[in-house]
């Protein structure tokens, strides 16, 4: 099973050829950011079948609390909002178990009613 695709030579975004290592994380994933539109994105990115095969032996760990994860959330949510204190869209890209939305649409609701 190959683990990697082969390495992008284009953003995915935008389709700009101008993109570049940015970093390298702690476990050695590369990091490419794209000059034009800012995205970074690791390159290069796991293969589908890699993934599939993860993610069907994956078990999650059953020791953290949904509390916990709910708190964690909305104190992001809030490192957000203070940045950027204007309501508008948000859009989260691995959303996991989708607490952040879910709060944040709470928060909508408060402030429209």
């Amino acid at each position: 099973m190959k683990k990697f695709d082969p390495p992008k030579i284009i953003c995915d975004i935008c389709g700009s050829k101008n993109i570049y290592k940015f970093h390298e994380s702690a476990n050695g994933a590369q990091i490419f950011k794209c000059r034009d539109c800012k995205t970074q994105f690791m390159n290069p990115q796991y293969s589908e079948e890699y993934l599939n095969h993860y993610y069907s032996t994956y078990i999650r760990d059953e020791s953290f609390k949904e509390e916990n994860l709910i708190e964690a959330q909305s104190f992001c949510l809030s490192i957000v909002e203070s940045q950027i204190p204007d309501k508008g869209n948000l859009l989260e890209l691995g959303s996991g178990n989708g607490y952040l939305l879910s709060i944040a649409r709470q928060r909508m609701d408060t402030i429209r009613t």
